[in-house]
């Protein structure tokens, strides 16, 4: 494949390890695992997908290892994480919905890494396959209350962003009406942008 001049193209993940979701998404772990490793509460990060679910789950190695200890680990990581996601706009099926907090750091001695620093996919689903198994059968029972939050978050901007795509395109027409001096239909446009943005905001109309 050949990359038009000017371009760049972002390798996220290996092939062999994309996973086509029930609902037709693709994930690729590794970009994923980018993503969230980038809060701050987390050393090492395993991100499982299955073309069975349409959520992902994880296994998390915390930088301080006695927060496994303590009672709200889970929802303080798992809020960490979504905080994580939603820096770097990932769409709620790629915010873990349960995790495994694991006390034991992973290297190339126990397996869980390979001698490149990279995730050891093999030997980390070997190791905790109860552990996943138990991560997805428990995420088809509920969603937590941080990624629950974080999809209605998600169905906000999705419906923002379709306003705005509105404005954006009524706007254009409102340009070629200024060029052709057509100020009647100018503010006819102008008028029903701010009606399209106003009841998709679901706003009481009273100024028009």
């Amino acid at each position: 494949m050949l990359v038009p001049a000017g371009c760049k193209l972002n390798v996220v993940g290996r092939l062999k390890n994309v996973v086509k979701m029930p609902n037709g998404e693709f994930v690729a772990p590794e970009y994923i695992e980018g993503c969230l490793a980038k809060a701050d509460i987390v050393e090492q990060i395993c991100v499982i997908a299955r073309s069975s679910h349409s959520f992902v789950v994880a296994v998390i190695v915390p930088k301080d290892l006695t927060v496994c200890d303590v009672e709200n680990a889970q929802s303080t990581i798992m809020r960490a994480l979504v905080l994580a996601a939603q820096q770097h706009a990932l769409p709620s099926y790629m915010i873990p919905r349960q995790i495994y907090i694991s006390s034991e750091r992973w290297s190339a001695s126990n397996g869980m890494m390979t001698h490149n620093e990279k995730l050891n996919r093999a030997g980390i689903f070997q190791h905790y396959a109860a552990v996943v198994d138990g991560l997805f059968a428990s995420g088809e029972s509920g969603v937590p209350d941080a990624v629950a939050e974080s999809e209605n978050v998600a169905e906000s901007e999705i419906s923002l962003g379709s306003v705005l795509r509105v404005i954006k395109s009524v706007s254009r027409s409102a340009l070629n009406a200024t060029a052709t001096t057509d100020i009647s239909r100018l503010f006819f446009i102008v008028i029903l942008c701010a009606r399209v943005f106003v009841v998709s905001m679901q706003m009481p109309l009273t100024m028009f």
